[in-house]
């Protein structure tokens, strides 16, 4: 199902710092790629990302990913969660599902976190989640 949908979200969970799971269902935030778990910063994404549930008001569907999840953007009001991970440095923003996505906004907002040395940007040795798969796969 893809355009724009909204689902308003109830008893949603954070699965990590980038994906959602809501009735049984795993989607995929739109925009962004955070660390993975094993990952240094993995965990404070995913608590980042479960903080952020409350304000959360609605998903819009914008793609399907490889595995068949929904990509989403994940609204909170007039703002997204993409942009409070960025911003704090624990997501990088993804150019893979870039569609519908605020990339200037996004951008912007690494560009701070970057300056500001927040999150994985406090390490310039950090690995982006998309090369430490490729490593470790």
């Amino acid at each position: 199902m893809l355009g724009i949908t909204g689902w308003l979200v109830l008893a949603a969970m954070a699965v990590d710092g980038d994906s959602i799971r809501q009735a049984g269902v795993n989607y995929r935030l739109a925009c962004v790629d955070a660390p993975e778990w094993s990952q240094p910063w993995g965990r404070a994404s995913q608590e980042a990302l479960q903080e952020l549930m409350p304000a959360i008001t609605h998903l819009e569907t914008t793609d399907v990913d490889r595995f068949g999840r929904p990509v989403v953007l994940a609204w909170m009001g007039r703002d997204l969660a993409q942009r409070h991970l960025v911003r704090a440095g624990l997501a990088y923003v993804d150019l893979r599902y870039q569609g519908s996505c605020p990339t200037q906004n996004l951008l912007n907002a690494q560009k701070a976190a970057q300056r500001e040395k927040l999150g994985v940007w406090r390490d310039p040795d950090a690995i982006p989640p998309w090369e430490w798969r490729r490593g470790r796969h």
